[in-house]
């Protein structure tokens, strides 16, 4: 090096450069401080004062045979409750709906696990756990045990909802009216999580009536595109609010297939359909109860003989209400020489109404309802007749045998029918 450059002076330290090196300090102070003062830092229970408290609830169902327009808004709306602060909408994000279900069963698997959740070494994770614990404090590590299961339980939840389709949304929020019990709560920074604050099926059966009549609505309305009427129940969850919206999980502590084709749907034309088809279930309380049932078919849990018990439960409802709505218009059918009946095995004009079977009173149903076809649906309802009867009755099938996608179809026909 030459000796001119040797010899310069060295720079010196601008107050510019000193008050930043002090700033930097001050920073790294603070953030020492804050970071002492969250690892002392214990949860709390929520306070009753943090109410009036809301409640919100989320249900989610598997719309096979549908994906949203091109060009349409997503979530796309299809019907609204504004007497019950509720709305039911189809979306293609997954995640959105799923994100409260996801965190709530986490939590619930992290009350099954001693807050550790579910871990491939699990002796080697509690004391991690507890390590963690005590350099980072109980709010870190929860909220990192939370967010861990979240992921896990979404990725799960990704792989069996791959398929085609889309998700059908109820969503309502509303009141609590019920007593609350917070004795057992906690709130980690923007959470709270609580244990039998209330009763969360009271929500669900506010709500039961809408969910089921809505998704039998879609169900319906899809027999008049190209697609899958198909429509899996997958999960719902309720959560509370806070006055200031903290979001609370709450847990009780009680133990407790067929060819898919994706259609593009008619946006106006569809939606006046569903909200028409929801509209004549929630007037009458008997086809909604046989809508109740026939959503209960449809839940992803079941396998096919609680889904053709449920399915055909349903049917039975469905037909014993309407031969009963059209009975006095099937006498004077049968009385009528310009109307020609399909031939029957039986001579209903002089069969007293009590002695009627199943078949006959769908027989009935047919001809009054659906009479160009009475004759074709009479048959495929007796020989889904005949394969429940060999199941039931005769032991000659297996349940894997029962039709309950036949027995659905033909629901969705004579229920269309009489709500058109």
């Amino acid at each position: 090096m030459p000796i001119e450059e040797r010899r310069k002076p060295k720079m010196k330290v601008t107050g510019f450069d000193r008050h930043s090196c002090v700033d930097i300090l001050e920073r790294v102070k603070r953030k020492i401080f804050d970071f002492q003062a969250a690892r002392e830092r214990q949860p709390l229970n929520i306070e009753k004062s943090a109410g009036p408290f809301r409640y919100e609830y989320i249900s989610v169902s598997h719309v096979l045979g549908a994906k949203l327009p091109d060009g349409s808004p997503d979530p796309f709306q299809i019907a609204h409750f504004p007497n019950m602060n509720a709305k039911a909408y189809l979306t293609h994000n997954w995640d959105e709906p799923y994100f409260h279900i996801d965190r709530a069963n986490s939590y619930g698997t992290l009350l099954l696990t001693g807050l550790v959740g579910i871990k491939r070494f699990k002796k080697l994770s509690r004391y991690v756990n507890r390590f963690l614990q005590w350099i980072f404090g109980p709010e870190w590590a929860f909220m990192r045990n939370l967010e861990s299961q979240s992921v896990r339980i979404r990725e799960q939840r990704l792989k069996e909802h791959s398929g085609p389709g889309c998700c059908l949304v109820y969503r309502a929020r509303g009141r609590v009216d019920q007593p609350m019990d917070l004795s057992a709560s906690r709130r980690y920074g923007e959470i709270g999580v609580a244990l039998d604050a209330f009763d969360g099926s009271v929500v669900r059966k506010e709500h039961e009536l809408n969910v089921r009549n809505v998704t039998t609505a879609m169900s319906v309305a899809m027999t008049d595109t190209n697609g899958s009427p198909e429509i899996r129940f997958l999960a719902d969850n309720v959560h509370l609010l806070s006055k200031d919206e903290l979001v609370i999980y709450v847990r009780t502590m009680k133990m407790r297939a067929g060819g898919i084709v994706v259609t593009i749907m008619p946006s106006g034309k569809f939606v006046a359909t569903v909200e028409s088809y929801t509209a004549g279930l929630s007037a009458d309380s008997k086809l909604s109860s046989a809508a109740s049932l026939f959503a209960l078919s449809q839940h992803k849990s079941n396998d096919n003989l609680r889904s053709f018990i449920a399915s055909w439960s349903a049917f039975e409802l469905l037909i014993f209400n309407l031969e009963k709505k059209f009975r006095d218009v099937f006498q004077k059918l049968m009385r009528s020489n310009d109307v020609a009946l399909p031939a029957w095995d039986k001579d209903l004009s002089v069969t007293d109404i009590g002695d009627y079977r199943l078949r006959d009173r769908f027989y009935a149903v047919a001809c009054t309802t659906n009479l160009a076809e009475a004759e074709a649906d009479t048959k495929i309802f007796n020989n889904l007749n005949a394969k429940r009867n060999d199941y039931y009755h005769r032991f000659e099938i297996e349940d894997t045998e029962l039709p309950t996608h036949d027995v659905q179809s033909l629901f969705r026909k004579y229920l269309k029918i009489v709500l058109s």
